[in-house]
């Protein structure tokens, strides 16, 4: 396998203009992208394309008060924002969380509120297809005392333009993490030892992925439908096109489907993957690695800076494809930084046999 090494560029406020100027435009349109919002620790911030940091929003126009159970998810090129929180069910002499999805034009010089749904369980992670049209909400109903692994997980889908719940569907076990393709037909989420695929429209689970280990983070990309998942200290993929040519025998003797394992020296906290779909940024303990979905290698930065070794969060504010900036929000300082992702030859080189794991070079020495 190959290792190539890759510049970082740490934002400082004299750089912070050029970034804008090569990173946050729209497809190499020129177009600047509207103010990208994040929300890390139940605190909504907003980076306005350049500056060296996020913010909080000083008019918060009708944004929620912080939570801590706040999720959201831009969609519609950042012009729409879709903000879940934790309410207390009314009517109720026990008090019971449950959900509430609000949906925001972001367009303006302020978010401006659309739709209120609520929904039922507690809300800790949602996806919304490419299309901006639905949503999928993970959602529990936990009580107190309960053992690990026990209460009811669901999937709610919300049709975003006309602000309804639309459906739901129960889960057999907890979930890390979801994921929906691009057409919007299929839906994939991480549970322990597996991936529950669950198609849409209406919302219904289907087959699963075997996945030994604990699954979390996980995207699934446009060409050909590869799933990327994190599991502990590597990286799954799942291609659909490997896995339909298996013999049966060959199926029904496995106890892992995925068709390529790369291993990692670091568990992965995050796993971001490119608008164009050809890497994936993985994140954990400080450290960075890019790995390029089609070829199975990893690529590291150089020198990582002190600022990314510090980090405990990273949310990606952009992340157009190879050769150009990965965005990165850092929390919990709230500083933001540009790594210049790897360029990929356009003829990929063979992909590494599915019966082996490929194990990486250690990154370069960290700095004194």
């Amino acid at each position: 396998m190959r290792h190539r090494r890759a510049p970082l560029l740490v934002l400082t406020a004299l750089s912070a203009t050029a970034l804008a100027l090569r990173g946050a435009r729209a497809q190499d349109s020129g177009e600047p992208l509207p103010a990208r919002y994040v929300a890390e620790g139940g605190v909504i911030y907003v980076w306005d394309g350049a500056s060296p940091a996020v913010s909080r929003p000083s008019d918060r126009g009708d944004l929620p008060a912080d939570s801590a159970a706040l999720v959201l998810r831009p969609y519609d090129e950042g012009r729409r924002l879709l903000v879940l929180t934790v309410g207390a069910e009314k009517g109720k002499e026990r008090r019971r969380l449950e959900g509430v999805a609000r949906t925001y034009d972001s367009s303006g010089p302020s978010p401006r509120l659309l739709a209120t749904i609520e929904f039922d369980g507690e809300p800790f992670d949602a996806v919304v297809t490419r299309d901006g049209s639905r949503a999928y909400v993970l959602a529990r109903r936990v009580s107190p005392g309960d053992p690990p692994g026990s209460g009811r997980y669901w999937v709610h889908e919300i049709d975003l333009e006309a602000g309804r719940l639309e459906g739901n569907t129960l889960l057999s076990g907890p979930p890390a993490g979801l994921t929906v393709d691009d057409s919007g037909r299929k839906l994939y989420v991480s549970l322990a030892d597996r991936i529950q695929s669950c198609s849409t429209r209406p919302l219904l689970n289907s087959w699963i992925y075997r996945s030994p280990g604990l699954n979390s983070r996980l995207a699934v990309r446009s060409d050909g439908g590869t799933l990327c998942v994190a599991r502990g200290e590597e990286i799954a993929l799942f291609d659909p096109a490997v896995i339909s040519e298996r013999q049966a025998g060959d199926r029904h003797a496995r106890d892992d489907d995925a068709s390529g394992v790369v291993r990692l020296p670091f568990r992965a906290e995050d796993l971001t993957l490119s608008d164009d779909g050809r890497m994936a940024a993985v994140h954990g303990a400080g450290r960075l690695a890019f790995l390029d979905c089609e070829t199975q290698s990893l690529t590291w930065p150089e020198r990582p800076g002190p600022e990314l070794q510090a980090a405990l969060e990273t949310r990606a504010l952009a992340f157009p494809g190879a050769g150009r900036d990965l965005i990165l929000a850092l929390f919990p300082g709230g500083g933001v930084t540009a790594v210049r992702t790897p360029a990929v030859e356009v003829a990929s080189a063979p992909k590494p046999s599915p019966q082996s794991a490929t194990r990486p070079e250690p990154p370069p020495a960290e700095p004194p």
